[in-house]
């Protein structure tokens, strides 16, 4: 739908802001006239709501194992925030939340792989120690 596109211009602009060392006014005027056009923020929302978003998605992002990092680069930073903490605390409090933040992701993200995100714990547990479980390579193998 002509949504989903408006949505996923605003999350590539966005990426790429979050990817570059320095952002612009013009590249911040340009993403906040995207997200409003995809219903992401407000009018009332001025460039600086949108640098925070840059700059507080940039930060979450360093944060995630590399394994994730990749798949979650065009997360808003409240998902990125969400996804951060269900990894620290060892899991999803119950389906219903594992449920509502797939969704989103399917939404924001073109080619979302839930697996990289079913079993968070495991694939921590892998990078810290250098290797691989058999989990978390089928997850990130991206086929």
């Amino acid at each position: 739908t002509v949504n989903s596109i408006k949505k996923q211009h605003y999350q590539q602009l966005l990426q790429s802001a979050r990817e570059s060392g320095t952002v612009t006014d013009g590249q911040l005027r340009a993403i906040r006239l995207a997200g409003i056009s995809a219903g992401e923020l407000q009018y009332g929302q001025d460039i600086s709501h949108v640098r925070h978003e840059v700059e507080a998605g940039r930060a979450a992002l360093s944060r995630l194992p590399a394994g994730l990092r990749e798949q979650a680069r065009g997360l808003d930073t409240e998902s990125i925030t969400t996804l951060l903490r269900v990894i620290e605390s060892g899991g999803f409090r119950n389906d219903k939340d594992r449920n509502q933040f797939v969704l989103k992701a399917f939404e924001s993200i073109p080619g979302f792989d839930s697996r990289k995100f079913s079993q968070p714990t495991e694939i921590i547990d892998a990078e810290k120690m250098g290797m691989k479980c058999p989990e978390a390579a089928d997850g990130m193998s991206g086929d």
